[in-house]
């Protein structure tokens, strides 16, 4: 799963702002800005976009609606959060799977405990 992280420091907020893109059958890409928190890392703001598709599509502004406030480290609640949403009975969803999309939002934990936000 190649990627690349680009990462924005914004010190008068008290935020980063990570960006990856990885294919997880589709292009997936996950922005988001985490609270500059020395022990935890919530998620202020998070966007996925991609060419996958959710259907209804308002459902995808309802997952970065429960992500947000979640503690990026923990990944049970993030992957909770993704089920929740995404496997609620109306929800249908083409080009990547949950536990990879979990996984790859997680993953901005373990970059930004090796780098100093």
């Amino acid at each position: 799963m190649a990627s690349k992280i680009n990462q924005t420091t914004n010190k008068n907020t008290s935020s980063v702002h990570l960006s990856k893109t990885v294919k997880l059958g589709k292009l997936v890409k996950v922005d988001l800005t985490l609270e500059n928190n020395k022990t935890i890392q919530d998620i202020q703001d998070i966007q996925i976009i991609g060419d996958f598709f959710v259907h209804p599509e308002k459902k995808i502004d309802e997952l970065e609606r429960v992500l947000k406030g979640a503690n990026i480290d923990d990944m049970s609640e993030i992957k909770k959060n993704v089920y929740s949403v995404l496997r609620s009975g109306d929800c249908q969803y083409y080009g990547f799977e949950l536990d990879p999309l979990a996984e790859l939002i997680h993953s901005f934990s373990l970059y930004a405990d090796r780098h100093e936000i």
